[in-house]
């Protein structure tokens, strides 16, 4: 009764209220905005995080939530199918971080727990089949995008702090139709980006067999992060990653290999080793992504990567061990964004630890 009884004066002043609609600074509730995300209602597992400053609150740092709303990006639209996701988890609240402090490790983002009102539950939705130009309803066609909160929710953002939201989302059964979400990244993400570049070779597993190839993808700036890829090792074989700071003046051969297999990166200023197991096909990955700090900033540094991994001794290689093509990374320049909103995305389902996209920007989020 205590809880009923304090909420009372708040929930009429929220009633009375306009809703509020996110991110402010873009006018969301009149103006569509410039982007669109797949996740999380193109992805089969994800976590989306966003935060929000005061400033794309309007100024509203206290009130109550009894309904949220997401829409359509348009016009992109395709068939009206219908779908589902098993298990949708809706968080939001407070958190004393700022969204120029955010990064890529989900946690880290959030200085207290977010209240859970939807907990792991069923979402049924229809793909969006709007060909309309403009901004979409919130809600969606049908208002299958709005998600009454079985119990309103009080929101006190911390001075300095930020407005965090999160879905988490498992069991999505859509397999590719069109259900984009209007959202927006800032322009600033795009000023002195980071970047990745393939160097070397990697050197051959047996007689005619290619050699192990990796990759690296990410948004390469502070508060970003580094997910590995790769294939063509060896199946079911372990798989060492290593990154380091800089490269040997002149690559290390390792003995007794033709085509020589070498160690461009120099072990001697390694940042951080990696253990993988390459799967059947000879494919890794699929890890939580590296998470590249924000504070102190790492603008500009150079790191590198590169792979070995165990092989059967052949006439080629009796040492008994492949390297991989190495990667330069050279992360970005520090942001100074229009947009006081920062977004976290995986696709690695909900449990997931380090975002594999971080940057600033938002999704259209109507809160009533």
């Amino acid at each position: 009764m205590r809880l009923i009884l304090s909420l009372a004066p708040v929930l009429a002043a929220h009633a009375a209220a306009q809703p509020l609609v996110l991110p402010a600074s873009r006018t969301p509730l009149s103006t569509e905005l410039p982007d669109a995300s797949p996740v999380p209602l193109m992805a089969g597992a994800s976590r989306l995080q966003v935060l929000h400053d005061a400033g794309e609150l309007g100024g509203n740092t206290q009130f109550v939530v009894q309904r949220v709303g997401l829409r359509f990006d348009g016009p992109s639209a395709g068939a009206a199918t219908q779908h589902s996701i098993a298990n949708l988890t809706l968080r939001l609240g407070g958190t004393h971080v700022r969204t120029a402090d955010a990064g890529s490790v989900f946690a880290a983002n959030l200085s207290q727990p977010l209240a859970t009102p939807l907990q792991d539950v069923r979402f049924d939705f229809t793909a969006d089949a709007s060909a309309v130009p403009g901004p979409e309803p919130f809600g969606g066609p049908a208002g299958e995008l709005f998600f009454p909160l079985p119990q309103p929710v009080a929101v006190s953002v911390p001075a300095g702090g930020a407005f965090a939201f999160e879905l988490l989302c498992s069991g999505n059964d859509n397999p590719g139709a069109i259900a984009l979400l209007d959202a927006v990244i800032d322009p600033a993400n795009f000023q002195q980006p980071g970047a990745a570049t393939s160097n070397g070779r990697g050197c051959p597993l047996g007689v005619a067999s290619p050699g192990p190839v990796l990759d690296t993808y990410g948004v390469y700036e502070p508060g970003g992060s580094i997910s590995i890829v790769g294939h063509d090792f060896t199946p079911n074989a372990p798989v060492g990653v290593v990154v380091t700071a800089s490269l040997f003046q002149s690559p290390l051969a390792f003995p007794n290999t033709q085509p020589i297999c070498w160690s461009y990166v120099d072990p001697g200023t390694t940042i951080l080793t990696l253990a993988f197991v390459a799967s059947a096909n000879g494919t890794v990955g699929g890890g939580e992504p590296l998470p590249i700090p924000k504070r102190p900033a790492p603008a500009g540094a150079v790191i590198y990567v590169q792979a070995v991994t165990p092989v059967a001794p052949f006439a080629g290689n009796t040492f008994g061990a492949a390297s991989s093509n190495y990667r330069t990374i050279q992360v970005g320049a520090a942001k100074a964004p229009t947009l006081g909103a920062w977004l976290a995305v995986s696709s690695h389902g909900p449990a997931a630890a380090v975002a594999e996209a971080a940057f600033y920007g938002a999704f259209a989020l109507h809160l009533q």
